[in-house]
């Protein structure tokens, strides 16, 4: 996984970047939604850009819930490592500045995930 992480923000052309990914429990997402984004539902994913050491890398969490994504992966009819590929590219776009709270930045994050996994053939 660390090597996609890295694919991806070379591909930005960014700074280089440590970004752990978390995986947590269904409880636990939503208690990070809650307290971060003042909404209890659970999610598939929360990014925290937690800035920038003195050498100009970025440091970033990503936590991930398994149990929403596999849900999501039933869904939209993908495995479940799939969903889970997605969901570090959806992190990692965050990171570069990119939001989805508007359906049009939310169709140019996905476009934008699309390419990514194809381009990376994941």
């Amino acid at each position: 996984m660390a090597g996609l992480l890295e694919k991806i923000w070379q591909a930005h052309g960014a700074n280089a970047a440590e970004v752990e990914v978390q995986f947590v429990a269904e409880a636990m997402i939503c208690s990070l939604h809650e307290q971060f984004l003042q909404d209890p539902s659970p999610t598939d994913i929360i990014t925290f850009d937690l800035g920038v050491t003195p050498d100009h890398r970025r440091l970033a969490l990503l936590c991930i819930c398994p149990a929403v994504a596999a849900r999501h992966a039933r869904r939209f009819h993908t495995t479940l490592r799939r969903e889970i590929h997605r969901l570090i590219v959806h992190g990692i776009l965050h990171l570069l500045g990119y939001d989805d709270h508007d359906p049009g930045r939310r169709r140019r994050m996905r476009y934008r995930e699309r390419a990514i996994l194809k381009q990376l053939a994941v």
